[in-house]
């Protein structure tokens, strides 16, 4: 015996789906997310809750800060996706539309964290002894200046 269901066009599914998101929210844990919140942001917080993850902000020359929740186990290469999702995600929520080139940015800035150069993709963040609260910055990239062929005749 089948229930009658209404069949729901897509933009009702997704207000539905919105509705329950908002409802939600209202959770202390999850008080703090905004109304278009993902579900890799629910499910980020949920494992910082039990402890699997860790929160690491990202402070920009602009003093703009990011914070991205990542597994405690994450390596170097894990954490610089999850800032380009989060980085990517706070623009559009300020309204910013601009692309952004990862591959040239991760050629001209290094992560640091505490003066040191975050140099190995594969290396997990412990590590270098990053830990939940942990701050980062950027340092650009010197660029090596080759000996021209003239000099070394």
């Amino acid at each position: 015996m089948a229930e009658d269901r209404p069949i729901l066009t897509h933009n009702e599914a997704m207000a539905v789906f919105r509705n329950i998101i908002s409802e939600m929210t209202k959770d202390s844990l999850l008080s703090s997310l905004p109304n278009d919140v993902t579900i890799d942001e629910v499910n980020s917080l949920i494992a910082l809750d039990y402890g699997l993850a860790m929160t690491v902000t990202v402070y920009k020359d602009n003093h703009e800060s990011i914070a991205v929740i990542i597994p405690q186990n994450a390596t170097i290469r894990q954490f610089k996706k999850a800032f380009q999702r989060q980085t990517l995600l706070h623009l559009k929520r300020k309204g910013e539309i601009r692309r952004i080139s990862w591959k040239h940015y991760w050629k001209s800035y290094w992560l640091v964290y505490e003066g040191t150069k975050l140099e190995n993709d594969s290396a997990n963040l412990i590590e270098y002894g990053i830990g939940n609260g942990a701050a980062l910055t950027f340092a650009k990239r010197l660029k090596l200046k080759r000996k021209s062929k003239l000099h070394n005749s």
